[in-house]
C-alpha cells in the first residue's frame, strides 16, 4: 500500500477537508517551475521512505 497525496495546483480550505476526509496523507501545491516540482517530489518521496508507516513492516505481527 502506498501513501495516498494530492498534489493540486488549486488551493482551498473545502478542497483540503474533503481530501483529508477521502484518506489523503498530504496534501502539496504544485509549483509553477519544472525544477521545482521535480525537487518537491523528491522531497516527498524521501519523507515517505523515512516515514515510520504501517506499510514499512513486514506482514508479521512481531
Amino acid at each position: 500500500m502506498y501513501p495516498i497525496y494530492f498534489f493540486t495546483m488549486a488551493l482551498n480550505k473545502l478542497a483540503v477537508i474533503e481530501a483529508y476526509s477521502s484518506s489523503a496523507q498530504g496534501i502539496f501545491v504544485k509549483p509553477a517551475k519544472f525544477d521545482d516540482i521535480k525537487d518537491k517530489i523528491k522531497l516527498e518521496i524521501e519523507y515517505w521512505k523515512k516515514c515510520a508507516a504501517p506499510n514499512n513492516f513486514s506482514n508479521d505481527l512481531k
